[in-house]
Order: structure tokens, then sequence, then C-alpha cells
């Protein structure tokens, strides 16, 4: 139990380490830091829940599973709430791209929302992977089995 909570203080700060990094010499560092690390737990617990009901199915306890399944949930959700959030918009430019246009979505859009899910799915899975390290491997389990 205090193995698990411990992944669980820890491998949000990936997100929060990941995110903070572009505000290094932003005049309101400190308030993002704290922003960011409210929603880095909130994403993490959130990211992690889903994977875990997927992951209990599956019976699973290797590094990889763990990774994989978190990858998985966390770039389609990305993917399709961001999708449907910018199918509100009649025109939006971001990332010097414009990903609405006359309310249809564009390939650019649709090919940046994949990159940053990609992106997001790895982050996560680095997040995961730390959980996974503090809260289930157990190093003198492969030594016992020899």
């Amino acid at each position: 139990m205090i193995r698990k909570l411990m992944g669980i203080l820890l491998a949000p700060w990936l997100y929060v380490i990941v995110w903070t990094m572009p505000l290094l010499d932003h005049s309101a560092f400190h308030k993002w830091v704290v922003i960011n690390v409210v929603f880095a737990y909130l994403a993490f617990l959130v990211l992690a829940s889903i994977a875990h009901v997927v992951l209990s199915r599956l019976n699973s306890t290797s590094i990889w599973s763990y990774c994989l399944v978190m990858f998985l949930v966390a770039a389609s959700l990305d993917f399709a709430l961001s999708v449907w959030s910018l199918s509100g918009y009649y025109s939006n430019y971001y990332s010097q791209t414009q990903v609405v246009e006359n309310g249809a979505i564009t390939a650019a859009g649709y090919f940046l929302q994949i990159k940053e899910a990609l992106i997001h799915g790895v982050i996560s899975s680095g997040a995961m992977a730390i959980f996974w390290l503090a809260a289930i491997w157990q190093p003198n389990r492969r030594m016992a089995k020899t």
C-alpha cells in the first residue's frame, strides 16, 4: 500500500517537469508550477484509473503492459478530446497551423492533433513507468527464482 502511494505521489512529477520547462523565464513561474502540479495529479489519476481497469482485465503486471496501456489510453483520450474541442470553431489557428477552416478541421489540424496526442502518450507512459517502478517492481523476486 505504501509503495502504491509513493508511486502515485512520484509519477505525476514527470508531467510537472515537462509542462513547466517552457515557462522557466515566465514572470509568473511559481504560479504556473502550482497550477501544473494540480493538473498533473488530476491528469495522472484520471488516466491511471482508466489504465488500471484495462490492466486488471488483461491481468498483466509487466512494465511494458503498464506503459503500453497508459500510452494508448492517454493518446486516444487526448486526440478525442482535442478533436471534440475544435469542433465548435469556425476558424482556428495555433502552433502556426490553421487547424479549423470554415467549421471543419483541416488535414494539417488532424496531423497536429495526432502529433500532440502521441507526445502526450509518451509522457504519460513515462509517468506510468515511474509509478510501476515505485509501486509494482520487485527486484528481489527475480533473484529468488534463480
